[in-house]
């Protein structure tokens, strides 16, 4: 039996090729259809709504989103496009904020929406 030590140097290179395996199907299995772009945006209206309510009783947005559970929205519904997650950031002392779901990698696209003009918009980097 080989010591614990070299074990461990004969196991590291499949540990790491796992792990950049994983990371790397994780990448591939991001959708990017038009049909997965506008569920999301949907999605993301629905949030923005409930953000608005939410200012209207408040004053305020938000600090985050959880804030709106389950008053204002049954759930967070995450995006079905990208890496399915959103990212909100409230702006300006938090009068206004931007809505945002993207991919995991950085070539890949941001769709955004912004408060301010009440319109999303893509960057695609």
């Amino acid at each position: 039996m080989l010591p614990l030590r070299s074990r461990w140097v004969r196991l590291m290179p499949v540990a790491i090729l796992a792990i950049g395996l994983g990371a790397g199907c994780a990448r591939l299995l991001e959708d990017w259809s038009d049909a997965s772009v506008a569920e999301s945006q949907l999605r993301g209206g629905r949030i923005a709504a409930a953000l608005e309510r939410y200012r209207r009783d408040q004053m305020t947005y938000p600090a985050d989103l959880d804030a709106l559970v389950p008053q204002y929205l049954a759930e967070i519904e995450p995006p079905v496009a990208g890496n399915g997650a959103w990212v909100y950031t409230p702006l300006d002392r938090n009068a206004a904020y931007n809505l945002c779901f993207g991919g995991s990698r950085d070539d890949s696209p941001s769709h955004i929406y912004d408060s301010r003009t009440q319109k999303w918009s893509c960057d695609t980097k």
